[in-house]
């Protein structure tokens, strides 16, 4: 079992991309269409908001998610219990507090996901990429007292997936003028909005910078755009994390007049890089 974590992956999206792995899919093929990906939906059960095209393009290419009820745990366990043999796969969210392979094993609560194989005796061989745990064999009683996610995940078949990435550059060419002026506008509101509100805010940009994480490895896949990935560079990353942690900071403190101007000056340098990007990216294919 090949374990992938790679920047820009969570734990549940980790996880996702070694099942698919197992099933033979790269995942990096589902990333084509992150970069252009602005409207993201919050998911309270993951406390993050989420790229919803990573999921539907690895459902065309073939992984298929099915969630089920883990509403309690005789819920879990009967849902666990209702999940075939291998190829199919256990998705499990839970507490990263009751899993003896983490770090923060009976000192910290975090929401976590690792997935696991059925085995003989009630037990499920279980996998983590984020701690690169594998074959640890645990109770389905156990998993299902702690678990607050289970998921099915199976192999169906596939379906064409056509990702082009000078339309994904001209769909940034596009957008980034209404995503800059959609983000100031949000900024610069926030000196009369609750520190709930930053944070909210601080988790999209994060997601955003992810996004662009993710989109760069698809790039690294794409004969003949391999080599333009490294356009995506380290300081471009480093900015998007400063404007996250700008606006967590705006969100815990009142001097918003220090720390806004800082924010919203990275925010158009970086919309000034990504669109040169786009352009290059755009130009490169007309050769």
């Amino acid at each position: 079992m090949n374990l992938i974590s790679a920047k820009g992956l969570n734990c549940y999206y980790s996880c996702i991309a070694s099942i698919a792995d197992y099933f033979g899919i790269d995942y990096r093929t589902a990333c084509g269409t992150l970069w252009s990906e602005n409207e993201l939906i919050y998911n309270k059960k993951h406390q993050m908001y989420a790229p919803t095209r990573f999921i539907k393009n690895l459902e065309i290419l073939g992984v298929k998610l099915i969630c089920l009820n883990a509403d309690s745990c005789q819920k879990s366990a009967d849902s666990i219990a209702a999940i075939g043999p291998a190829p199919d796969i256990v998705l499990v969210g839970t507490d990263a507090f009751h899993l003896p392979w983490s770090v923060v094993y009976q000192l910290r609560h975090r929401l976590h996901y690792f997935f696991g194989l059925k085995a003989d005796c009630n037990r499920l061989i279980c996998f983590d990429p984020l701690y690169q745990a594998k074959y640890v064999s645990l109770p389905y009683e156990y998993i299902a007292e702690h678990a607050f996610d289970i998921l099915c995940v199976q192999k169906s078949n596939p379906q064409p997936l056509t990702i082009d990435v000078p339309r994904e550059a001209e769909a940034i060419l596009r957008q980034h003028p209404f995503l800059l002026a959609d983000l100031m506008e949000q900024i610069q509101s926030l000196k009369d909005k609750s520190a709930e509100d930053g944070v909210m805010l601080a988790k999209y940009t994060e997601t955003l910078r992810d996004n662009r994480l993710m989109f760069q490895e698809f790039l690294k896949t794409q004969v003949p755009f391999e080599e333009e990935a490294s356009l995506f560079t380290h300081a471009l990353f480093a900015k998007w994390t400063a404007v996250k942690n700008g606006l967590y900071k705006m969100a815990i403190t009142s001097n918003h007049s220090e720390t806004a101007p800082s924010v919203c000056e990275l925010l158009k340098e970086l919309i000034a890089e990504e669109t040169s990007i786009a352009r290059l990216l755009t130009v490169f294919a007309k050769k």
